[in-house]
């Protein structure tokens, strides 16, 4: 009758080099990863901010929850580099703060990092009545940019990048200085 039990001899393994670097490193370090990990909720810039949907992601209303110093772009998002303006160049933007908030979703002002530039991005709800609408909005400012906007004094809004982000569509532009928003406001508006 044969063995069930197979004799297996354990031998411990030869002490790790820097061993104490390491640890040393990861707790003087620990700080800095749990604030970047467990943010608080002064941070959060959505509301309401209680996650509902979309693994987390989203609140009740669909739009998705952004704090201060997210990193969102092609290069973070889940639907990667396929939908995005430049399917070449992976994106990366800082939220900084919150512009708005409305139907559609919300702008917050990030910093792109690749550039260091001031940029606004419209992050549109997760909601499908609102992605059609947001591809006919992309559709219209690429064709406005290429075709029209030929002036350096252009009064069209520049679209600098487009990308998916976890469902959402995100619409980066120019981010316009307080007289161009007034006047832009003050057209809308009348």
């Amino acid at each position: 009758m044969s063995s069930l039990f197979v004799s297996i001899t354990i031998t411990p393994c030869a002490p790790m080099a820097r061993v104490e670097g390491v640890i040393k490193k990861m707790t003087i370090g620990y700080s800095n990863t749990m604030q970047h990990c467990h943010k608080t909720n002064n941070q959060i810039l959505t509301q309401p901010s209680i996650p509902m949907s979309n693994y987390g992601l989203d609140n009740e209303t669909g739009d998705l929850i952004i704090r201060i110093d997210d990193i969102i772009g092609s290069a973070t998002s889940m639907e990667g580099i396929q939908f995005s303006m430049d399917q070449k160049t992976l994106t990366r933007y800082r939220v900084v703060q919150l512009l708005g908030q409305g139907t559609f979703g919300q702008v917050v002002k990030c910093i792109d990092l690749s550039t260091n530039k001031y940029v606004a991005i419209k992050v549109l709800k997760n909601k499908p009545a609102y992605f059609k609408q947001s591809l006919i909005e992309v559709t219209v400012l690429h064709f406005l940019n290429d075709y029209y906007d030929n002036s350096p004094h252009s009064r069209i809004l520049k679209m600098l990048d487009y990308f998916m982000y976890y469902g959402h569509i995100c619409i980066v532009t120019e981010m316009l200085g307080f007289v161009r928003f007034f006047f832009f406001y003050i057209a809308n508006h009348n």
